[in-house]
């Protein structure tokens, strides 16, 4: 079966409880239209799920966007005024972040 599923806004509960609703399987496909976080508190719990599954597909929305964005001047600012020991231990995992949008803004 396929699904959509949109809006999500870090409502990991939510989004626990309506997979458990539809009985999302590995047969299924889940396609995610965007506004996986922000305003709720677990944006990145909703996010490490997705990650374990090969059968949902996320499209970014704006919030999610918005998030990405916030993410990379974090890590601009890091870079401009850390040490290299502190942006070493942050960067890897800014750095992954920001490569998914296909921007370079981290490179090993």
């Amino acid at each position: 079966m396929t699904y959509v599923m949109s809006d999500i806004h870090g409502c990991y509960d939510k989004y626990v409880e309506m997979l458990a609703k539809i009985e999302f399987s590995t047969e299924d496909r889940l396609y995610i239209l965007g506004d996986v976080v922000d305003r709720g508190s677990n944006g990145m719990k909703v996010l490490l799920d997705i990650a374990k599954h090969n059968n949902i597909i996320l499209f970014m929305g704006n919030h999610d966007q918005e998030a990405l964005l916030l993410l990379s001047q974090l890590y601009k600012l890091i870079e401009e005024e850390v040490s290299d020991e502190l942006l070493e231990v942050y960067g890897n995992s800014l750095g992954c972040i920001c490569l998914e949008t296909g921007e370079e803004y981290y490179s090993q």
